[in-house]
């Protein structure tokens, strides 16, 4: 599939840490997402998608969370090199109970701290310049590792949240 340039593309902040910039996804960013979709390792996020149409709508629907809601998922990069590495960001589609931040790395990135970088700052973002009350993230207590990087986050279980769904639990973030 050929992707072409989109007439509007998203003007949203953009974040910078150390090592990485997190800005607003772009068509360049789909073949890492498409990949881990559809591979074993997105079966938390939606996945394993088995159509590539299905995960163009999927990654359509992140693009699109920004131009209905004003704000989404980042997707990060590598600030020497430009290179995409994965999503970190807001999520607050129709009928979740609070904005959700959420995160996954593409695959060869894994276990280098993207993710928690990545979480670190939108989390500050989140409370320092969006002044959002609340922020949680909705976690199946299978996915260990994300479990994990939600505690070292600072993380704290909430067991009197409602979730989405039945499979998620509910890890409330604070000021930092």
């Amino acid at each position: 599939m050929d992707i072409i340039t989109p007439i509007s593309p998203i003007d949203g902040p953009v974040l910078t840490t150390d090592r990485l910039v997190l800005r607003a996804p772009k068509a360049a960013d789909y073949p890492g997402f498409k990949a881990l979709i559809m591979s074993d390792r997105g079966k938390f996020i939606g996945g394993p998608l088995d159509d590539e149409g299905r995960a163009w709508r999927a990654f359509a629907s992140i693009i699109g969370h920004w131009h209905l809601i004003g704000f989404g998922v980042f997707a990060i990069t590598e600030a020497s090199s430009g290179e995409s590495m994965g999503l970190c960001g807001h999520w607050f589609p129709e009928g979740t109970p609070e904005i959700e931040i959420g995160w996954n790395v593409f695959e060869g990135f894994e276990g280098k701290g993207i993710a928690f970088e990545a979480a670190s700052a939108v989390i500050t973002y989140s409370f320092e310049t969006m002044a959002l009350p609340t922020l949680v993230s909705y976690i199946n207590p299978k996915n260990h590792r994300s479990v994990a990087l939600a505690k070292r986050l600072g993380a704290i279980l909430d067991e009197n949240a409602a979730a989405p769904d039945t499979t998620s639990a509910v890890y409330r973030h604070s000021a930092r």
